[in-house]
């Protein structure tokens, strides 16, 4: 009868996967009718599997609660187990999550599922984790589990789908997203899986607002999912009720205010009675939407009555927290606002990466107003780096409006209208007219209190929008829009001068180009000004480029604007006393952005705007500059026990890089094992160590106790060492040559490849199963010759005091460096030697031209897996 009950959990799991639900329930039958010992926990697991498919996470959790405990099921039942509670503990609803057990249990259950190659189950396991990690504030973690799903079965399926649509929404994708979402919807229909599918509607809901969807159609996403879960039952509502809340919050933003009041009080009134702490989540709501109205009286109400559903569980008190903060924020109260912001940032562990970059926004914009400029500096660096693997728009958007009121805490006026209009036009091209109006609010309030540049006309438009909603904050502005018409000069418009340059910071932008763009405004505006621009070179001269004007005037005055491959312009003006130009700050900072923009694109690679990361120390490093854009997520996941393969070209660096990231993470022991020397005769002895009368040997592995075993050249491991490593990498333990008893070592793997280990698992020539574990954070180093702003700062670097001439720095571009890193560091070597020794303070291309052309009848070497594949 034991033999029964792994085969009928088998049938039901299958059944449910392929959405065969009356199958399901047979099998599920099956499990019931059996009594006794296993079979009685079983019985229990498959009641909790039903229940599961059926939206009630926590009565399953109520069923399975047995099995957790005593683990006595035989291991496929006990890996089945591990998988149910890695969905179970990972689930929205706060009575049934419990992050770093689902965590454990899921890891366990993959390592079984993959040493069984139960590929519908992994995907399935996959799914689990990537949810848990993502609840647990590790994003970055999520979507790798998510993206190795994709591999793990090609055929297509709505698991596939689903996490398409999560990863894509994760990456920063959202119209990728949405596409994936609406084919898993569309997959979905087929299945008689009422749950799963109104899930994916809610899902696919709250992404099309990202997309750019109008919120027609955003609106009209969310009611079919409210409608959909509704039709599940009521031990779902949790999940419905954030459907709802999506709802409720994109009427707010689309102005019907009236409606989302409705929409969110059925919710609240449905929540209460069932005793379901959504209600304080929905309290929240309503409490943002009474602030829209200027009703503080209201929002403390509802702030009063979400803390009374809190409990012990810390998720449950964020809702409340963070009204209450929001309040204060309102109120002016920035002590508390700081305060309570903290304290929801100290619980947003618990409840994911967006609420910790909402909190520590809200601590930034509590500290500027309370005038600590440390503590906003340590909260907006914060945000960035929550934000950066993060990415969403509407958090990008709110980023850009609290960075845009720091910088003109700092003085910074010229950089903070420039993050103030980036943020107005977004919520403008979003649809939130009412957000767009006070993001107008700061940015008038900024001007009058500066003297820059503002359009009053636009300020005036943002009044009427706000009194029209009937906000108190409408007044404020028209008196704002007043007070700016009647000084001098306060029609100048700063958005118009700075948008011909945003527009100008695309791909094929030259510099020459926004240099005339520059010239032109900046003459058109100022009459009977004269305007000159010039390139300035390494001894000081300059080149004219243009020049309008000859009279000579009292007042000269010099910008200096600099791109990022090290060119440098003059921009002169001599004009008249007291002629000032309060736009022309905003002009200069645009045009510092669209050169350093253009710049950049002009070598193949972009940039987005955003705070100083605070890792810009490890940025100027060669690890970070190899690394570029991926460094901040290395940093966060430093301290995971994960594996992590580190694959590119010889020469790449990526032993460099390895131990680089051993060096993040926690202090400990680093040992290097050159995979191509392992021989399988002493394989055992080499790795595990041995055990001998009076002496012993603790091994490769065990040296690497607390610290890092860093595998070079991986792919060269022999059949049997791949095997070895699985096995290790799926138990954490060892057995001495000579010894019976398994010893665990706490190390974590890192690894490096020149090869590529996926075509090779497909040809048979490398464990698939390791594959998967090797992968599961991969890091791929892009060769020089792809990477050429790569090139110009490790230039740079290198060079220290020295500094390139154009013609150096071009023909550094030009070169292909096969061998990457020691072939560039080897010429810039040389030609630093030459330069030193004729006594001059640049690099000139005769100091490397024969180097280069030495060089450049090689053609880049490929990666080949190595002869010694010893099968």
């Amino acid at each position: 009868m034991s033999d029964a009950i792994p085969s009928a959990l088998d049938l039901a799991e299958e059944a449910i996967f392929r959405g065969e639900r009356a199958r399901a329930q047979a099998a599920l039958a099956e499990l019931h009718d059996l009594s006794g010992g296993d079979a009685a926990r079983a019985a229990a697991l498959g009641a909790a599997l039903r229940t599961l498919a059926d939206g009630d996470p926590v009565g399953a959790l109520e069923l399975i609660e047995p099995a957790l405990a005593e683990q006595r099921l035989p291991r496929r039942a006990a890996a089945t187990v591990n998988l149910f509670a890695a969905w179970i503990l990972s689930s929205e609803d706060p009575r049934a999550h419990r992050g770093h057990e689902a965590l454990s249990r899921g890891q366990r259950a993959l390592r079984s599922l993959e040493e069984e190659s139960d590929r519908p189950l992994q995907i399935l396991c996959l799914l689990a984790l990537g949810q848990a990690y993502l609840a647990e504030g590790e994003p970055a973690l999520a979507m790798e589990m998510w993206a190795r799903s994709q591999g793990v079965d090609p055929a297509p399926s709505v698991w596939h789908a689903m996490a398409q649509g999560w990863l894509a929404g994760l990456e920063g994708r959202p119209v990728g997203s949405v596409d994936a979402l609406r084919r898993a919807a569309e997959l979905a229909d087929g299945m008689d899986l009422p749950f799963l599918r109104a899930k994916i509607l809610a899902s696919l809901a709250e992404r099309l607002e990202d997309a750019g969807e109008r919120y027609e159609t955003s609106i009209a996403a969310a009611r079919r999912a409210v409608d959909a879960l509704r039709a599940v039952g009521p031990h779902a509502f949790h999940t419905t009720s954030r459907a709802f809340r999506v709802l409720g919050d994109l009427l707010m933003r689309a102005g019907r205010w009236d409606e989302a009041r409705d929409v969110l009080g059925d919710a609240l009134r449905q929540a209460e009675a069932s005793g379901d702490q959504a209600a304080s989540a929905l309290r929240e709501s309503l409490g943002a939407l009474a602030l829209r109205r200027g009703d503080v009286d209201d929002a403390r109400l509802q702030a009063t009555r979400a803390a009374a559903h809190g409990s012990s569980d810390p998720r449950a008190g964020i809702p409340a927290d963070r009204l209450a903060a929001r309040i204060a924020a309102f109120s002016g109260d920035a002590a508390s606002a700081l305060a309570l912001f903290t304290r929801v940032r100290d619980s947003a562990g618990s409840g994911g990466p967006a609420i910790a970059i909402e909190a520590e926004l809200g601590r930034a914009a509590a500290a500027i107003v309370a005038g600590d400029l440390d503590m906003a500096t340590r909260a907006v660096d914060a945000a960035a780096a929550l934000l950066e693997p993060f990415f969403r728009p509407r958090l990008q958007t709110e980023f850009d409006h609290v960075r845009g009121k720091f910088l003109a805490a700092l003085g910074r006026h010229e950089e903070a209208v420039v993050s103030l209009e980036r943020a107005r036009v977004a919520h403008e091209a979003a649809g939130d007219r009412y957000e767009a109006a006070c993001v107008e609010l700061d940015i008038a309030a900024h001007a009058a209190t500066t003297g820059c540049g503002a359009d009053v006309e636009r300020i005036e438009a943002s009044a009427d929008v706000l009194t029209a909603f009937g906000s108190p904050l409408g007044p404020r502005l028209r008196s704002l829009a007043r007070t700016l018409a009647a000084r001098p000069g306060g029609g100048t418009t700063a958005s118009a001068v700075a948008l011909p340059l945003e527009l100008l910071a695309t791909p094929g932008a030259s510099t020459e180009r926004i240099l005339r763009t520059i010239f032109q405004t900046v003459s058109g505006r100022l009459a009977g000004a004269t305007v000159a621009v010039a390139e300035k070179a390494p001894g000081g001269t300059r080149r004219s480029m243009d020049r309008r004007g000859e009279a000579a005037q009292d007042v000269l005055d010099d910008y200096e604007l600099r791109d990022r491959m090290g060119r440098r312009f003059i921009l002169s003006i001599q004009r008249e006393p007291g002629r000032e130009s309060p736009w022309l700050g905003t002009l200069l900072a645009s045009a510092e952005l669209a050169l350093e923009a253009a710049a950049l694109r002009t070598v193949g690679h972009g940039v987005r705007a955003t705070a100083p990361a605070p890792s810009e120390s490890r940025a100027t490093s060669v690890e970070g500059i190899v690394l570029g854009p991926r460094l901040p997520m290395l940093e966060r996941v430093s301290s995971s026990r994960w594996p992590l393969l580190v694959a590119g070209e010889t020469g790449t660096g990526k032993r460099r890089l390895a131990r680089a990231i051993h060096g993040l993470g926690p202090p400990g022991p680093i040992v290097e094992v050159d995979c191509g020397a392992l021989e399988d005769a002493t394989l055992e002895a080499d790795l595990s160590g041995h055990r001998k009368a009076g002496a012993g040997r603790r091994g490769l592995v065990r040296e690497a106790e607390g610290g890092t075993l860093l595998l070079l050249d991986v792919e060269e491991l022999t059949p049997r060492a791949q095997e070895y490593l699985r096995r290790f990498l799926a138990t954490g333990e060892v057995v001495p040559v000579g010894s019976r008893t398994a010893l665990p070592v706490a190390a974590r793997v890192l690894a490096t490849t020149r090869s590529d280990l996926e075509a090779l698992a497909d040809e048979g020539r490398f464990d698939r199963s390791l594959y998967h574990w090797l992968t599961s954070l991969p890091v791929r180093l892009d060769p020089l010759r792809e990477r050429p702003e790569a090139v110009v700062s490790l230039a740079r670097l290198r060079l220290g005091e020295l500094t390139l001439t154009r013609d150096a720095l071009m023909a550094l571009l030009a070169h292909s460096w096969p061998q990457n890193l020691p072939e560039l560091f080897a010429v810039l070597d040389a030609a630093a030697g030459q330069a030193r020794a004729a006594g001059r303070p640049t690099v000139e291309l005769a100091d490397l031209a024969a180097l280069v052309r030495r060089r450049r009848s090689r053609a880049p070497r490929k990666s080949t897996p190595p002869e010694s594949h010893r099968q």
